[in-house]
């Protein structure tokens, strides 16, 4: 488990949420200072009417979860195996700790001076018309053995 500090006095009250979710509502509820505004309470009274008389306009935090695209990767069990004790040592789940990796090794990737000049050069022949391009569906056609 991962210990959280605070330079400033919060006063939990709670040792265990739930869920993270359940944490930054509480976290928001305590540093919620004032009420609305009226602007901001009239806006969102606004919001709900439109979304009651026109719900095919809206989708629910339901329907918006559903559609969040999910990629599916697989990896031999020794790599998981490999993994898990990672993220364990790190006081991670693994598929957060996959995540982090992945990302790291994505903010990792610098162009190189020969992908950069072979970019400028086709650049280059683009903007002087020089390049033939073709539909997605011939060269499919193409490639289609």
């Amino acid at each position: 488990m991962k210990t959280i500090s605070f330079d400033e006095p919060i006063n939990i009250s709670k040792s265990h949420f739930k869920s993270l979710e359940d944490f930054q509502l509480y976290i928001l509820g305590k540093l919620q200072k004032s009420e609305l505004s009226d602007l901001h309470r009239e806006l969102l009274d606004n919001r709900i009417l439109e979304a009651n008389e026109k719900p095919e306009n809206y989708s629910t935090l339901k329907e918006l979860k559903s559609n969040i695209e999910k990629k599916e990767i697989s990896l031999e069990k020794e790599t998981v195996a490999l993994l898990k004790i990672q993220a364990e040592k790190n006081g991670q789940k693994i598929i957060n700790y996959m995540e982090k990796v992945l990302k790291e090794k994505a903010n990792e990737f610098e162009l190189t001076v020969n992908y950069k000049s072979m970019m400028d050069n086709l650049l280059e022949k683009h903007n002087n018309g020089e390049l033939n391009y073709i539909s997605k569906e011939d060269f499919f056609k193409q490639i289609k053995r």
